[in-house]
């Protein structure tokens, strides 16, 4: 959809380094999924599991990141979303694989004379 993106954003300084990192930074297709929605979701569920404080002040932080991706252009909705999923993924599947880990060591060490 370029011809929706063809005017530049209005606004002030931040705007302006947005438009700059999009035009000479940015690699287009390059974001699938959000690599900051993954991230901002793991912190936000690790701050709700281990410090609830932290959950609560980051929250209006983690739902403005998720929306100023796509509002701002650098990702489509699908790219926020299928972050926000990649991190919920990240999420389950670290404690298992974290598991196999050490039972993949610990078969190791007993096999070492």
């Amino acid at each position: 959809m370029p011809e929706k993106f063809s005017v530049p954003l209005q606004g002030w300084l931040f705007t302006a380094i947005g438009e700059i990192i999009r035009s000479d930074v940015h690699l287009v297709g390059g974001n699938l999924p959000s690599p900051h929605c993954a991230i901002a979701t793991v912190m936000w569920l690790m701050a709700y599991r281990y410090r609830r404080l932290a959950f609560w002040l980051l929250a209006p932080v983690i739902l403005c990141l998720y929306v100023s991706t796509f509002y701002g252009r650098y990702h489509y909705v699908t790219d926020s979303v299928l972050g926000i999923a990649a991190g919920l993924l990240v999420i389950g599947l670290a404690p298992r694989l974290l598991r196999s880990w050490n039972r993949l060591a610990r078969r190791s060490a007993k096999e070492t004379p």
